[in-house]
């Protein structure tokens, strides 16, 4: 049977380029692909235009109101039937009408997915540069990644088999990290990607450089998602002589292959990557009272307080919710739960209290919050 790509379109606001994007799909040389277009709550005449294209294979999705990119793509994943699944931001397109044709080829069967280098384009979508990424992604790539301050060494576009999918949804689409990496108890792998030749035209026409990251909220999504990313792999590899490693894998890259090992962690160690980190944030974003907080949580530790929390009918943010839940802390109007702990983050804790049956929400509280605290229940 011929395999069904699914591909995944998310859009917000770019009713300039879509039609460019959906297009590049539509020309496609291999027929069998599926189209689920979520709009986040576009405000422009992206609606208009998407109705104008007749295509049974084509599926649009309407947030009313803007939820974020993350919480997009899990709504359009529900509608996925592909035995492959990949993503198109609503202003890139496909290099050429082969793309889908060679993807799904018979020598990329032994793998969980691809990943390729990114052409850039123009605003009127000419190619005007190659942005180069990692050569493969192996057992030292997490390691790299936590080097690399938390920074993804290869893009989001995914084209993943749907067997590699729940993977890319726990760590991308729910938590806000890198898809590829895959988290044990005590050690954290890899998914198995091939990198092909690049199939992918990457728009960043001038208005649009660092557009997003640039903002306030966007930096504060791209901080929440590096931090969990540097906290999470730490707590499972242990990553000596940190600073002098940093040094080499900026300098010697692409070819410089981190130490590390896997099943140890270093507390210390982590402690000070975390701070090194959040130094920067704070100078970046001075008047953030969570990255503050945490900043005084990390210099306290190690820490024997011990704190209780009462979780109720608080809401719990995941990583997918970083852009909703910066939005509530500039207005004030967190959950009462998250103003408790950013006190007590600032004076430094080491354990947390719950009762049994919160067990799972506080894990989520504290991953959400990267911080390094034990849990114990009453």
């Amino acid at each position: 049977m011929t395999p069904l790509v699914s591909i995944l379109m998310p859009t917000y606001n770019d009713s300039e380029f879509i039609s460019d994007s959906v297009k590049s799909v539509l020309k496609q040389s291999y027929r069998f692909w599926d189209l689920t277009i979520i709009d986040d709550g576009s405000t422009d005449d992206t609606p208009e235009i998407v109705k104008q294209i007749s295509d049974k294979r084509i599926k649009y999705i309407r947030n009313e109101t803007n939820m974020g990119q993350l919480n997009a793509l899990l709504k359009g994943i529900e509608f996925t039937r592909g035995d492959y699944i990949t993503l198109l931001h609503s202003d890139d397109a496909f290099l050429s009408d082969r793309v889908l044709e060679e993807n799904v080829s018979q020598e990329n069967l032994n793998y969980d997915g691809l990943f390729c280098d990114l052409f850039k384009m123009d605003k009127e979508g000419n190619i005007y540069d190659l942005l180069r990424v990692a050569n493969k992604v192996d057992r030292h790539s997490a390691a790299l990644t936590f080097l690399r301050n938390g920074s993804n060494i290869i893009p989001d576009i995914f084209f993943l088999k749907r067997e590699a999918l729940s993977n890319a949804i726990e760590n991308y689409l729910i938590w806000d990290m890198p898809y590829w990496l895959k988290f044990y108890k005590n050690s954290v792998e890899t998914l198995r990607l091939k990198k092909v030749k690049p199939y992918y035209k990457y728009r960043a026409h001038s208005e649009d450089v660092g557009r997003y990251v640039s903002t306030e909220i966007g930096k504060f999504v791209v901080f929440m998602g590096s931090l969990r990313t540097i906290v999470e792999v730490g707590k499972r590899i242990y990553v000596p002589c940190w600073k002098l490693q940093k040094i080499f894998a900026r300098v010697l890259q692409p070819w410089f292959i981190p130490y590390f090992e896997s099943g140890l962690s270093s507390q210390c160690d982590l402690k000070n990557m975390v701070i090194h980190t959040l130094t920067k944030y704070c100078k970046q974003m001075p008047g953030n009272v969570y990255l503050k907080s945490l900043l005084d949580f990390y210099n306290n530790l190690p820490s024997n307080r011990t704190i209780q929390l009462q979780f109720d009918e608080n809401r719990i943010f995941l990583g997918k919710d970083s852009p909703i839940f910066f939005k509530l802390m500039n207005k004030d109007r967190l959950p009462e739960l998250y103003r408790y702990i950013f006190e007590e983050m600032s004076i430094g804790f080491g354990r947390v209290i719950v009762k049994k049956e919160d067990i799972e929400k506080a894990k989520d509280l504290l991953k959400f919050l990267n911080i390094t605290a034990k849990i114990y229940f009453i």
